[in-house]
């Protein structure tokens, strides 16, 4: 039985080292923006329930009222690199360090190790400029993220490099939470990685699930406030008129709710479709390897709003928004 695992896991190895790759498409903000705009099935827009409000005037007070509607927003770009971001407007934000570490190597250097390391900025949506545009009218919710406002660069934070701090944490001790797989062959057969301690060393043998659990665990730090990095939270509030209910923390495996960040691939392969990372690596990784270790994502995220009638007094809900 062992043996019969050993043979299985050495195969899906080969399959995934020689899986056909190639070098990543350079992207531009328009590209980013018209990748958003093309995925109609990300938005997931409903009308989820009622508002309620109070609205008085010299003549009496009476109970008003607004539908409430759910949907996703395009808030972030997430770009995982080894050296160079492949968004050509703000490749030079995250300016690479040229020290003689460990983790300035890339897998196939002289100097490798097992162990892989990228570099991740989180980024406001260029495609926000249009997102924004429809929130006037009242039917959909503003961002609470501003276009291109950097959120997080890594080579500005010491912490995504060295793990002393993040090792601190208990969850990353205990390997709870994360990255999960629905596969039974353990880390070869999809097992992604934990995601603390979060920094952007991997030790996946697929350079891209390095770089998705990079994009990941970046989107983790800025979805939280008061953690040991140098970020900015990507937590803007709610605009004035708006009674709103922003994303949540973000949290692993969560395809839905306010919690759930959809991430859509931007290059080097162009999705339709958003998702949460985890599930079978083997059959994920599929066209997504690039030689130049380049990713960029589009980071949706879960809003609920309704537009202001007067003092806030309640909402009804018609599912689990």
């Amino acid at each position: 039985m062992m043996m019969s695992r050993l043979i299985r896991s050495c195969l899906l190895i080969a399959l995934m080292m020689t899986t056909t790759a190639a070098y990543s498409e350079k992207v531009t903000s328009v590209d980013i923006t018209n990748n958003a705009l093309k995925c109609t099935d990300c938005i997931d827009w409903k009308i989820s329930g009622m508002c309620f409000f109070l609205k008085c005037t010299p003549f009496g007070c009476s109970i008003t009222t607004s539908i409430r509607v759910s949907h996703n927003i395009p808030d972030l770009v997430a770009s995982a690199y080894t050296n160079r971001s492949s968004w050509q407007e703000t490749a030079g934000w995250n300016p690479v360090k040229t020290s003689g570490t460990l983790s300035r190597y890339s897998k196939g250097q002289k100097g490798d190790t097992q162990l892989d390391f990228k570099r991740t900025d989180i980024i406001g949506n260029p495609a926000l400029l249009a997102f924004d545009q429809a929130s006037s009218t009242g039917y959909f919710c503003p961002s609470d993220t501003q276009p291109l406002r950097p959120y997080f660069l890594s080579e500005l934070d010491p912490a995504w490099s060295s793990p002393d701090i993040e090792r601190l944490y208990p969850q990353s001790w205990i390997g709870i939470p994360a990255i999960q797989s629905n596969s039974s062959l353990g880390v070869f057969g999809g097992q992604w990685a934990q995601v603390y301690p979060r920094t952007g060393w991997g030790a996946h043998p697929t350079d891209v699930v390095n770089g998705a659990v990079a994009a990941h665990r970046a989107s983790h730090l800025t979805s939280r406030k008061s953690q040991p990095h140098i970020y900015t939270p990507a937590d803007g509030g709610c605009e004035p008129g708006v009674k709103c209910w922003p994303p949540g923390q973000l949290e692993t495996n969560e395809n839905k709710g306010r919690n759930g960040y959809l991430f859509q691939m931007v290059s080097p392969k162009e999705d339709n479709t958003a998702e949460a990372f985890g599930g079978n690596a083997v059959d994920w990784i599929k066209g997504r390897s690039t030689i130049d270790e380049q990713y960029v994502w589009n980071v949706w995220r879960r809003y609920s709003c309704c537009k202001k009638r007067g003092i806030y007094l309640y909402s009804i809900t018609y599912d689990d928004e």
